[in-house]
């Protein structure tokens, strides 16, 4: 009798363990989602910062049509994702940070995946998606007008097939495409 419930017990684990890992990741993805909205709530006029006003003022020469080149030489990349949203939603400060948040989290979905990818258990990559996904200072350049969470979701993207292409056993013509995709997102950014 002891044996037929031990093989119950470890026949219904099975089963569960699926379950119970898409409940853990929905929680992990649902703090960190929470975290980033009440960083955005608790500091709203924080949205600014030294290099800010470069994209910002490359983002009007774009809305205006009067390009203009930036003393320090920056890439347009950055202010074309502001144009980008402004001509889908409308052109606030706050609806940009609030999707520079969105693709932290994302971000950090996808580096879960790499880490699932290469093999990892599920608890190693909970763990890189909650340190990705939580870095404080990633938080803080979240909340900000500039080039760092934009160009780390970009090479997040391209690392992301890459691996899946190298672990999955893709073709090497796709993860040659994911590698070379990361240093020209990064020049773009």
């Amino acid at each position: 009798m002891i044996d037929a419930a031990v093989s119950r017990l470890s026949a219904l684990a099975r089963k569960a363990g699926p379950i119970v890992w898409v409940c853990v990741w929905i929680g992990a993805v649902g703090l960190a989602a929470l975290i980033h909205l009440a960083f955005l709530v608790a500091w709203p006029d924080h949205f600014t910062h030294e290099d800010s006003a470069a994209y910002l003022y490359e983002a009007q020469s774009i809305l205006t049509g009067n390009y203009v080149d930036d003393p320090n030489n920056r890439p347009y990349g950055v202010a074309f994702f502001l144009v980008l949203l402004s001509k889908l939603f409308s052109p606030s400060i706050l609806l940009f940070v609030t999707a520079q948040h969105a693709l932290s989290v994302v971000t950090a979905i996808l580096i879960a995946a790499i880490v699932r990818f290469a093999g990892a258990q599920h608890i190693f990559a909970l763990l890189a998606f909650l340190l990705a996904a939580l870095y404080a200072r990633t938080v803080h350049y979240d909340n900000t007008i500039g080039a760092e969470t934009l160009s780390v979701f970009l090479t997040t993207v391209a690392a992301f097939i890459a691996a899946g292409a190298v672990f999955c056993k893709g073709p090497p013509l796709v993860s040659a495409v994911g590698v070379g995709l990361k240093p020209r997102d990064m020049l773009v950014c």
